[in-house]
Parts: structure tokens; C-alpha cells; sequence
């Protein structure tokens, strides 16, 4: 019966790296807006010298709506994948998730 536990601990440790892989993406993506909006180019350079600067507000909610749909989709996957891990072969749902 050792194998079964050796099958939940593998799952449990590449749950916590699916968790992992998906913040360090989400912080990329804010970090990338952030770098932008002081200069940094990108999307967030674009939203500020068109979106701000020029007046262009259409400019500057589409880069905002592109930042916040990459992040809700990564987060959605992220967590698909890892609620999946768990509860595909062991059928267990653990209490911290």
C-alpha cells in the first residue's frame, strides 16, 4: 500500500508547483504593466503615452482589459489543472484547497 501514498504526495507536490507556475505568471503580468507605466515599454508604455497622455481612453481600457483577462484566464487554468491533480485518480479532495 506504500504506492498509494507515494501516487498522493507526488500529486500534492505537483499541485503546489501548478500553484506556483501560476502566481509567478500573474506576478510577471503585473509586474510587466507596472515596468511599462514607468517606462519600461510594453503594454503598459503604450497605455499610458496613447491611453494618458494622448487622450486615447479606448486605447487605454483595451490594454487594461487584455492585462486583467491574462490574468483571470491563467488563474482559471491554474487552478483547473491543479483541482484536477488531485481529484483524478485519488478522488480525495484535500481540506487546504
Amino acid at each position: 500500500m506504500a504506492g498509494g501514498y507515494e501516487i498522493l504526495l507526488t500529486r500534492i507536490f505537483y499541485l503546489f508547483l501548478i500553484n506556483g507556475v501560476t502566481l509567478t505568471l500573474v506576478s510577471l503580468i503585473g509586474y510587466s504593466a507596472m515596468a511599462g507605466a514607468v517606462g519600461g515599454g510594453g503594454l503598459g508604455n503604450l497605455a499610458i503615452s496613447y491611453g494618458e497622455h494622448r487622450n486615447m481612453v479606448l486605447c487605454e481600457m483595451d490594454c487594461n482589459h487584455y492585462y486583467c483577462s491574462d490574468c483571470d484566464d491563467f488563474t482559471k487554468v491554474g487552478d483547473e489543472l491543479a483541482k484536477n491533480m488531485i481529484t483524478v485518480k485519488t478522488g480525495l479532495t484535500l481540506i487546504f484547497y
